[in-house]
Order: C-alpha cells, then sequence, then structure tokens
C-alpha cells in the first residue's frame, strides 16, 4: 500500500474533521473520507468514514451534486441508494435538524442486507446542508487525482473515466431556470441593466470588467474608488454608482455602458434594488413552503440568489 494523498480537510463542527485522501491497493485506487476527531482523551481517526473505488465515487458525486441543487423537505428523506455489491449499499439521506434555528443534515451511509442484519453500518459521514457543496469540491479534487493517476497508467485503467469530475465547467454559465429561481417564481428573471435603464440620450461611459470581484473604499479625502485586490480599478462619485457598476459585474457581464448622468443611475439602482427585494421575500415564502423552516429557506434564497447574481439586500 502506498502513502495516502491528503486532498483536503473539512471541519464539520465541534472536534470532528472530515480528511479526504487519495490511496493505493493492489494497484487499484480508492478514495477514502475518514472522520477525525480532537479530544482530551483521543486525537485520530474514527471508525465514521467511507472506502471508494473509483466507480461508487463517481456515482457519489454525481448523486451528491444532483442533491446540492434540491431543497432538503421537512422530513426525514432518502435521496438515493447507490449499490456496493449484492448485499450493500450506500444510502443518501436528509435529516431535519434537531435545533430549530439550524440547517438539516445529510447522512451518506453503507447498508447491509443479509440474512442475519438489515440496517445501516457505522461506515458513513454526517454533515450540515451548507457543508455540502464543500464535500463535493473535496470528492472532486479525490476523483482529478485518480484522474492523473489513470493518465500514467493507460495500460491499466481506462483512459479519461475521471478526467473532468475534478475540473469546473468551462461552459457558459447555467441560465437563472438551471437554480430553481424561475420555476419557483413562475416567471424569468429580470436582467440589470437592460430591463430597468431608461432609454437615454447621449453616451455613456464604457467599461471593461474585470474577473476578479470588485469592492468599494474611501481613500483618506474621502473620495470612492472601486478596487480590484489592493489597485484602484476606477474612481465612483458615490457609492450608487459603485452599486451599478459591481451589480452588472455580479450578473455576469464582461462589460458595461454606465451613464453619465447621475439621475439615470440612481433610478436604474434603485428599481434594481427594489425588484431583488422583492424576488428575495417571494422566494423565502416559497421555499419556507417546501423546508417548513426559515433557517433553510434564507439559506436556500442566498445561494440561490447568488449563483445567479442577485444582490440580498435588507427586506422589511
Amino acid at each position: 500500500m502506498s502513502e495516502d494523498i491528503i486532498v483536503g480537510r473539512l471541519s464539520v463542527g465541534g472536534s470532528a474533521t472530515l480528511v479526504f485522501s487519495v490511496n493505493e491497493w493492489r494497484g487499484k485506487p480508492f478514495a477514502c473520507v475518514r472522520k477525525f476527531v480532537l479530544t482530551q482523551k483521543y486525537e485520530g481517526p474514527t471508525k465514521s468514514g467511507l472506502v471508494l473505488n473509483k466507480n461508487l465515487l463517481y456515482e457519489l458525486i454525481l448523486a451528491l451534486a444532483q442533491l446540492e441543487k434540491t431543497i432538503p423537505p421537512q422530513e426525514k428523506h432518502e435521496f438515493k441508494r447507490i449499490p456496493k455489491t449484492d448485499t450493500e449499499y450506500i444510502k443518501i439521506e436528509t435529516m431535519p435538524s434537531e435545533e430549530i434555528d439550524d440547517l438539516p443534515a445529510v447522512d451518506v451511509r453503507e447498508f447491509v442486507d443479509t440474512r442475519s442484519y438489515q440496517g445501516p453500518t457505522k461506515r458513513g459521514i454526517r454533515l450540515r446542508w451548507n457543508l455540502l457543496p464543500d464535500v463535493i469540491a473535496c470528492l472532486r479534487e479525490q476523483a482529478k487525482v485518480i484522474g492523473e493517476n489513470e493518465k500514467n497508467k493507460p495500460s491499466l485503467f481506462e483512459e479519461g473515466a475521471f478526467s473532468d469530475l475534478g475540473k469546473e465547467s468551462k461552459t457558459n454559465p447555467e441560465p437563472p431556470e438551471a437554480d430553481g429561481i424561475a420555476k419557483l417564481l413562475d416567471e424569468d428573471l429580470k436582467q440589470f441593466p437592460d430591463d430597468f435603464i431608461e432609454e437615454i440620450a447621449g453616451d455613456g461611459i464604457y467599461l471593461v470588467l474585470p474577473d476578479v470581484p470588485l469592492r468599494l473604499e474611501q481613500d483618506n479625502a474621502g473620495a470612492y474608488q472601486l478596487k480590484i485586490n489592493d489597485e484602484v480599478y476606477c474612481a465612483v462619485r458615490n457609492q450608487v454608482e459603485a452599486n451599478f457598476i459591481i451589480y452588472a459585474q455580479m450578473c455576469g457581464h464582461k462589460d458595461v455602458t454606465v451613464p453619465k448622468e447621475m439621475i439615470h443611475i440612481f433610478k436604474t439602482v434603485k428599481a434594481y434594488e427594489n425588484y431583488a427585494r422583492t424576488v428575495q421575500t417571494r422566494l423565502v415564502a416559497k421555499v419556507l413552503k417546501i423546508a417548513g423552516q426559515r433557517s433553510v429557506a434564507e439559506y436556500e434564497v442566498r445561494k440561490k440568489m447568488s449563483k445567479v447574481g442577485l444582490p440580498r439586500l435588507k427586506t422589511d
């Protein structure tokens, strides 16, 4: 057996940490997810965890990615079973939170179905719902390592089986419908700034937007600046003009034309922010009916709005 390759660590609360690693046994790669604890009495691995061959890892990544796009229901819910052997399978379930204001949990556990015993084992992991994207990212990193090993051993493994699992998609961003907002609201989302700006005469100021998120700062003289890391991107007249540019970037635009007259900027930003607040309020109400828990509804709405570039603003 070769030495473990640690690809990620994820704190799951309290003294517990999930450690994601890749190893090889008898020439075959496998991914290991092991729960470690650090207490006054013991420091080290526990019996909780998963050992996955490349096919099970692939199936688990796909299943959890699908689960992450859903809204967890109020009750305990079995999402999927992944066969392991004739008598063993991995069950993915969502569990309601034991705390009123906490998020639900995701349980990924091996089950057995034999004559002597039918039920769960200690081989599994449990995590809060908001940690699901981080777990998927770590599993993808494991798949990436296995994929690189496959490329180095073309005579033993099918080339490319895991070559794309560890990589982010390079295609264009999915439309809002893919994130569930349009379906929940039963209408298409409006686009900034085109759906909010009035038709104006004259040319505006054309800007090519950077890929790095912009942030607003004031210098010692009180002047407003949009910055990329520690570099000044451009000067702006006020916070509203800054928001006009930032909102365009959040929506995925590569460039934007900023009106010269502040009245047009004020009206556009105000209309868009009122719209974003309305969408946010309606989404929380919709998701709350499904999840039955405000903390879950608010978390899911933040996640969905972030994916489509909608700002999260204070509501009444």
